[in-house]
């Protein structure tokens, strides 16, 4: 949406449409949180941002060593092959990190997933998410269409 204003030259109102909302700096944004997976199953949590983030750090806080692989991922593992394959060497769409690990991103998302594959035994998985929110409500933005969910 924009504005004219008294002298005729039009602006954009604070928002996706406007440069300063996603370069100016943010809130800080942390989670620390856990889940366990049961024998054979897989897991994830979805962290879902008040406003959308333009950067974001996972960080894998595991402790115990049969819980090795994290991933994060921009969209759910329940029934997406896509996200998580194993079949043919594919690792799918996701970012896998080992224990004490952590990667940073600088995206603009509104939802993150942590997951962990499935194990042999039961196991918890702690993890932190640290982010830097823009102004910008997720609702003002749509993140979807052709190449969000590859």
């Amino acid at each position: 949406m924009t504005v004219v204003n008294d002298t005729g030259y039009l602006y954009p109102l604070g928002g996706a449409g406007n440069p300063s909302a996603m370069a100016a700096p943010g809130r800080p944004f942390l989670q620390r949180g856990s889940f366990t997976n049961a024998t054979g199953s897989v897991e994830e949590v979805l962290v879902r941002f008040p406003s959308l983030c333009t950067n974001v750090t996972i960080i894998n806080e595991s402790t115990n060593a049969t819980g090795t692989i994290m991933r994060a991922h921009f969209d759910t593992r329940t029934g997406n092959t896509k996200v998580v394959n194993s079949s043919a060497g594919s690792i799918g769409c996701n970012v896998p990190m080992a224990i004490g690990e952590s990667v940073s991103m600088d995206v603009v998302c509104r939802d993150l997933y942590v997951s962990r594959d499935s194990q042999t035994v039961a196991n918890t998985t702690y993890y932190t998410v640290i982010a830097q929110l823009s102004g910008i409500s997720p609702l003002d933005y749509s993140i979807s269409g052709s190449g969000i969910n590859l």
